[in-house]
């Protein structure tokens, strides 16, 4: 497809079909997960977080905000 993971689910998620709620916001955030500004803190703005990554730190936000695992390649 040539784009991001993030960009393709949030574009898919939020059609009427899997969000029957149009004041539910989703919303793509692509990036390297290890960049600084991807802290904790980050992420408790959102009441829930969707990921594709298969890494440690990414296994670690479980214990700080409400986390969907999915696929990744």
């Amino acid at each position: 497809m040539g784009k991001p993971k993030a960009t393709v689910a949030a574009a898919t998620i939020q059609g009427a079909a899997f969000n029957p709620d149009p004041r539910v916001k989703i919303a793509a955030h692509h990036g390297n997960i290890f960049d600084a500004r991807f802290g904790i803190k980050y992420f408790q703005q959102f009441a829930l977080v969707v990921n594709a990554l298969d890494n440690a730190k990414a296994e670690d936000l479980r214990a700080f905000v409400g986390v969907v695992e999915v696929g990744f390649e």
